[in-house]
């Protein structure tokens, strides 16, 4: 089931997305950190950057998880994947959802949970009718993406023909 994190998973959610980001070098245009080449900051500052950035855009708002129903009813439900996203507005109208962080543990990495999580996002833009833009994107999630798009294209040709 999809649902929002609790405030408990969200600790396990910035600890998740803190150990996957990797230091690079980030370089600062336009008062933003940014991918790329130019000016870098020491690897310790970027972490402790990017550490607040994480910590200011996850909250129970932002963070859905993909979870099991608890084995009893004193347990909470277990999440196996969550995404970070959020709604960016221009002029106080939606201008698309950016896609911040999506992550699966390995023991469910084979599962589809983060292309689920993905499609649900991705309904939630297209209720909005905006896009639904990724901030920065890996491998793994450039061919999430491309796999999503191409599952949005099929369904549009099959309505149209229909």
């Amino acid at each position: 089931m999809i649902r929002p994190a609790t405030i408990r998973e969200l600790s396990l959610i910035r600890a998740s997305w803190c150990r996957a980001w990797n230091v690079r070098g980030i370089d600062l245009r336009h008062g933003m950190l940014a991918w790329g080449g130019g000016r870098k900051l020491a690897p310790a500052m970027a972490r402790r950057m990017h550490s607040c950035l994480v910590d200011g855009l996850t909250s129970p708002s932002t963070c859905l998880v993909y979870a099991v129903p608890p084995v009893d009813d004193d347990a909470g439900s277990q999440p196996l994947a969550w995404l970070c996203r959020e709604l960016v507005e221009r002029g106080g109208e939606p201008h698309f959802v950016a896609l911040h962080f999506v992550y699966t543990i390995a023991k469910a990495r084979s599962r589809g949970l983060a292309s689920e999580l993905l499609r649900f996002a991705n309904g939630e833009a297209l209720a909005l009718e905006v896009p639904l833009r990724p901030t920065h994107e890996n491998a793994a999630g450039a061919a999430l993406l491309r796999k999503l798009n191409d599952d949005r294209q099929r369904t549009d040709r099959h309505q149209a023909a229909v």
